[in-house]
């Protein structure tokens, strides 16, 4: 008896293919990582499903630009971790996490954290693994940091593959992501002329399961310029004191390891405690606050 031909949707293609992309480039570190598990096979790429009860109180277009308006939160997010130094970065962020009680929200470059587990594979290894296991969220920002807006759909799967297994491979264990920044903006973010592109990087990414995470605040001075670290004040300038883009009330506030020093990271988070905020990873953004029962 022949066995009826199966269909298979772009998603479940996209699974097979982080599957097997992940014990590829997993075999290309040192030490194996161990796809084979049953409880990795079912669920092999991205989907709503990886975030049990929480995509319900996610937007349903897929697209994150603030957190809710009416409760005094806010999500920090940092990017790129280009660079060994970017280890020496989180690491040292962690800290700060760990004792101001504040849950980050990373979105690393796939490439450059294969780049530095080959360097400092312990420490690499381990900062990532301390990240999750501090309560922080690890999202996507594509394997090469490429703009995502000009590629065909195809080209922006292999870009959230290659991210996606890069940092199970660099874990040592599968990780479930759900958020994604495309680096840029997409290009048509904030660039009305450029709409088109964010509209086609908004789908491909919706397709297969992601939440495109935005901001409100961005990395730069207030008058559009980029900073460096020791410009700390230029950029916290920026996020309290614009009159436009200051911080509020469900703010995603984005930054670099290249924008913003350990000490700017330790001054941004007393200035919004003293503003009575609570800063909280993207998706405790979205998280309904526990019932207190009398």
């Amino acid at each position: 008896m022949i066995p009826e031909r199966q269909t298979y949707s772009r998603r479940d293609v996209l699974k097979l293919a982080g599957y097997t992309g992940a014990i590829i480039l997993s075999e290309s570190l040192s030490g194996p990582v161990d796809f084979t598990e049953s409880k990795y096979a079912t669920q092999l790429y991205v989907s709503p499903d990886n975030a049990p009860g929480l995509e319900k109180h996610l937007p349903s277009t897929h697209f994150i630009g603030h957190g809710p308006d009416n409760l005094p939160n806010v999500a920090i997010t940092i990017d790129d971790f280009f660079g060994t130094s970017s280890i020496d970065y989180l690491q040292q962020v962690l800290v700060l996490g760990r004792s101001h009680g504040v849950h980050f929200t990373f979105f690393p470059v796939g490439k450059a954290q294969i780049e530095n587990y080959r360097a400092m594979p312990r420490r690499t290894r381990s900062a990532w693994r301390q990240a999750l296991s501090d309560g922080h969220s690890i999202g996507n920002h594509t394997y090469d940091h490429s703009l995502l807006g000009t590629m065909s759909t195809k080209a922006v799967d292999q870009e959230l593959i290659g991210q996606f297994n890069a940092m199970n491979s660099v874990l040592g264990f599968k990780h479930h992501e759900y958020l994604m920044r495309p680096p840029g903006g997409s290009g048509g973010f904030d660039n009305p002329t450029l709409h088109d592109q964010y509209v086609h990087t908004l789908n491909a990414v919706k397709d297969v399961g992601y939440y495109m995470t935005m901001w409100t605040v961005d990395s730069n001075a207030p008058n559009g310029q980029i900073v460096t670290p020791n410009e700390d004040q230029r950029f916290l300038n920026k996020i309290f004191n614009d009159p436009y883009e200051h911080v509020r009330d469900g703010s995603i506030i984005l930054v670099h390891p290249t924008t913003l020093s350990i000490n700017g990271v330790n001054l941004l988070i007393d200035g919004l405690r003293k503003r009575g905020y609570r800063m909280l990873s993207v998706p405790e953004l979205f998280t309904p606050p526990k019932k207190v029962v009398m």
